[in-house]
């Protein structure tokens, strides 16, 4: 049987710093792609340069695409998706990082593991300078393997950070990356949900890329943010829930829901730290939500968080909210 080829897809929005090693990572793996894809999303600094670049240096193996204007993650990965030619493809962000057996290795368990239909690795959590904070995950048992579709749900991936950069059929990430298209915050938890409600995972417990956390990392935003993007993944993809034991679909559905009223009172707790003019609308708002979620969760502290908004003068300017 022939080797399946294999597509990388990057990402990148202004980030020039990271981006030349994220793109050097995937040259140097011991099994080298087919086709590297790499999507700027309207960068402003001299991104588009050095993507000329690897363009005339690799003019067979680099797909390069420029968006005249600014998508945001969710769409630009889905873009990225579309323009594979090959069998398998995988993702990358611009500011992360491969090391040298991540697609020899994923490639080999996909292969071994034909019941599986997506492979993805053990991680690094990396800091801005691409030293490590510490392993994804210590205990190659913590990592779920087979049907991840509820422990994604449940958030019940280690250190509640859902799989990264999994490998995977192509027509298959095109659909899954299709639901993401709108969303900055959560894009790769909707493409592991479309994934894994379709098909089984199987995983590499060898360490094979790097995810690095950095102030200008989107998830570490106001958790308001957080609470309305998730609000809108519940919304957008209730289909997911719709053939699945009513049983399962009952337990699955709390889980998730216990999530959603856990970030609406962590968004509450932001408000409190740090009010602004909008932060006593708001957690009333956001505690309703948390309430609605979850009626029996609701504790002394939330309620003093709310009280303290309801009191307190506003000190900060407003924080900037995703939806």
């Amino acid at each position: 049987m022939p080797q399946k080829t294999i597509a990388v897809c990057i990402i990148s929005y202004n980030q020039r710093a990271y981006l030349v090693e994220a793109i050097e990572s995937v040259l140097t793996q011991t099994r080298m792609p087919d086709q590297i894809i790499v999507i700027d999303d309207a960068s402003s600094d001299n991104t588009v340069e050095v993507l000329q670049s690897y363009q005339r240096q690799y003019p067979t193996l680099f797909t390069i695409k420029i968006n005249a204007v600014n998508q945001g993650n969710g769409t630009n990965r889905h873009l990225g998706v579309l323009e594979s030619r090959c069998d398998l493809t995988t993702y990358l962000d611009g500011d992360d990082l491969y090391y040298p057996e991540k697609l020899r290795l994923e490639e080999q368990h996909l292969a071994d593991n034909p019941d599986a239909g997506f492979v993805y690795s053990n991680f690094n959590l990396i800091d801005s300078a691409g030293e490590l904070i510490r392993p994804w995950a210590t205990n190659p048992e913590e990592i779920p393997v087979g049907n991840v579709f509820e422990p994604l749900i449940a958030f019940e991936f280690p250190r509640g950070i859902q799989c990264r950069c999994p490998l995977t059929d192509t027509h298959a990430l095109i659909e899954a990356t299709k639901h993401a298209q709108g969303f900055i915050l959560y894009e790769d938890f909707i493409i592991v949900m479309h994934l894994s409600r379709s098909m089984n995972a199987v995983v590499v417990n060898q360490i094979n890329h790097g995810y690095r956390l950095h102030n200008g990392c989107v998830h570490r935003s106001h958790h308001e943010g957080h609470s309305n993007v998730l609000e809108r993944i519940y919304t957008q993809n209730k289909a997911l829930f719709e053939n699945l034991d009513p049983t399962d679909r009952a337990r699955i559905e709390r889980k998730f829901r216990h999530i959603l009223s856990q970030y609406a009172w962590r968004a509450v707790r932001d408000h409190a730290k740090q009010p602004s003019t909008e932060s006593k609308n708001q957690v009333i708002k956001l505690a309703k939500r948390a309430m609605h979620h979850e009626p029996l969760a609701l504790r002394p502290k939330h309620v003093v968080r709310v009280l303290a908004t309801q009191l307190k003068s506003p000190k900060y300017p407003a924080a900037t909210i995703s939806n």
